[in-house]
């Protein structure tokens, strides 16, 4: 039987790879979608130059907070950053909260929707959290954007 490491190594080498060249790929599309006026029409750019940033609201299930109080904040803090890194993404911050509805929130920022969808899907079938949010954040020149878009609705009803 060989090695479990002689199987391993390579793997993580082409892992390494594999991500270095996502990041420098994706840096060049969105300067391709920045520069492109198809795309700012459509309002396709990205937020002013920057990923889009996501807030993380999180509740631990009852197995979560025992690994949580087995690896204590920091070590949890690591392992979210680390997962985080995985996607192409950047975690800006996590707070734990002593009290309330929520175990801990996180701020990250995600090359797009569909990375964050990933990662909160990913996320959510560990079975290690009762509740997972993730909600984009927008500035509020972003906001003031949204708010000169027409957009029509009718009610349920009306």
């Amino acid at each position: 039987m060989p090695d479990l490491a002689v199987l391993v190594e390579p793997l993580l080498v082409v892992r390494r790879v594999l991500r270095e060249q996502f990041v420098i790929l994706h840096r060049r599309l969105l300067a391709v979608v920045r520069d492109d006026e198809v795309c700012r029409r459509l309002g396709l750019q990205a937020r002013e130059g920057k990923m889009p940033r996501y807030l993380s609201l999180f509740k631990y299930s009852t197995e979560g907070t025992k690994g949580f109080l087995k690896e204590k904040a920091s070590g949890r803090e690591a392992a979210i950053r680390k997962a985080i890194e995985s996607a192409g993404a950047k975690l800006e911050l996590v707070y734990w909260v002593g009290t309330g509805e929520y175990t801990g929130i996180a701020i990250s920022d995600f090359p797009d929707a569909a990375t964050a969808a990933a990662f909160i899907a990913m996320v959510e079938s560990t079975g290690s959290f009762s509740e997972f949010r993730g909600i984009e954040l927008l500035t509020a020149s972003e906001f003031d954007r949204a708010l000169t878009k027409s957009v029509s609705y009718r009610p349920p009803g009306a």
